[in-house]
């Protein structure tokens, strides 16, 4: 039932680490001598966001493969492919807007009050998101009011949001399948 709240600790993590040390950076001037002895802008954020995605694809590879090997309902009945292409995405939009903030923000304290925004508002999100009639409820409701409507609209901004709505419908259909007869969704048995 929580799956999305621990498998969302990779894109966190990789958030935090990155957006540290681009603050660091910032804050130290360390780009600025990079720059006086003649780096040029495109090769230092081609070279952090390489570097970051090359993390991200390896920690998640790695994520998928003990899913497997541990034998985790949701790794065995959803397409790796799938799974993989999830946490890699959701860890690429946190890289962004990890280089967004580092751009925008001037000072550590305005970078740790950002980054702790960020991963609280994304944990509680993801275990929010993690209560299925929660989603039914909030999201799939065509009744709900306009500030409902605008809050979530809003939290569309979290990529954590995005990973828990996503992880969610992937889950839920790949753990059932059609019954004909009933005419309904029915919770599948391991494959």
């Amino acid at each position: 039932m929580y799956g999305a709240f621990y498998l969302v600790m990779i894109p966190l993590c990789i958030f935090m680490v990155l957006f540290d040390l681009l603050i660091r950076e910032k804050v130290e001037n360390l780009r600025m001598g990079m720059q006086l002895l003649g780096a040029r802008d495109d090769a230092y954020w081609a070279s952090w966001i390489i570097s970051a995605s090359l993390v991200s694809l390896f920690l998640c590879g790695e994520m998928v493969v003990i899913g497997h090997l541990l034998g985790f309902e949701c790794f065995i009945m959803s397409p790796t492919w799938v799974l993989f292409g999830l946490l890699f995405a959701t860890c690429e939009a946190f890289i962004g807007m990890a280089c967004f903030l580092s751009i925008i923000l001037y000072s550590r304290s305005q970078a740790f009050a950002a980054n702790f925004a960020i991963i609280m508002s994304s944990l509680v999100i993801c275990f929010c998101l993690s209560e299925p009639t929660l989603m039914r409820k909030v999201i799939f409701n065509l009744d709900t009011p306009f500030w409902v409507n605008f809050v979530v609209k809003f939290f569309y901004l979290n990529p954590c949001f995005i990973f828990g709505k996503m992880f969610s419908d992937v889950t839920n259909v790949t753990n059932s399948q059609f019954d004909a007869r009933a005419m309904m969704w029915i919770k599948s048995e391991k494959r």
